[in-house]
């Protein structure tokens, strides 16, 4: 074999290296990519249910305070759907305004409501 022909058949064979190296590479950045929407979708998701669960905070102590105005519902509760309410000012009868702060949390998510009612 010619020296010419086992240069040709090297060249090909560091070529052919490199498009795989080129090819994995760009797999693993779309895999990648994928793996963060994932991940966006997952907060975007926690966000709304936390939002969702301080809205339902505030709609349950405001009908508790409508049902039994004596027994205000202080704290923290957990709703069905495993998203967490906890009531950071609860109503307060005695000012006026009244000002009620409800945070919802669900995974890494938290939101916050701040309701004043007179």
């Amino acid at each position: 074999m010619s020296a010419a022909r086992r240069a040709k058949r090297g060249t090909i064979l560091v070529a052919s290296v490199i498009m795989l190296g080129v090819l994995a590479l760009a797999t693993l950045s779309a895999v990648d990519a994928g793996a963060d929407d994932a991940r966006l979708n997952a907060l975007r998701f926690d966000s709304l249910r936390a939002f969702y669960a301080a809205e339902s905070g505030v709609e349950a102590a405001i009908d508790r305070r409508q049902t039994d105005p004596g027994n205000p519902l202080t704290g923290a509760f957990t709703l069905p759907g495993g998203a967490e309410v906890v009531l950071l000012d609860p109503l307060d009868d005695s000012a006026a305004p009244y000002t009620l702060i409800v945070e919802g949390r669900a995974g890494e998510a938290r939101r916050r409501i701040e309701v004043t009612a007179r």
